[in-house]
């Protein structure tokens, strides 16, 4: 079951001139087992990483993730922390 713990809003200028302007709703998922269908006209890429994994590799290249990537990323473990 998905379960919405809120919004992101978000906007950032690309060097291409193009400017990214949104509004994203965030929802988390419990699962043990997920198989991944990727579309790869979505997605460059997709992989599995623990919450440390992924807070120590944003500290460290900050630029090899999208815009929104990290509002979600802290979006997502404020709401695990007050459960």
């Amino acid at each position: 079951m998905l379960e919405d713990i809120g919004t992101i809003s978000y906007r950032t200028k690309f060097d291409n001139g193009l400017t990214e302007n949104e509004l994203d709703h965030v929802v988390i998922a419990e699962s043990n087992t997920v198989e991944l269908d990727v579309n790869d006209k979505e997605a460059e890429a997709c992989e599995w990483q623990s919450n440390e994994a992924i807070a120590e590799r944003l500290a460290e290249t900050p630029q090899a993730y999208t815009a929104w990537f990290k509002l979600v990323f802290d979006k997502v473990n404020q709401h695990l922390a007050e459960k």
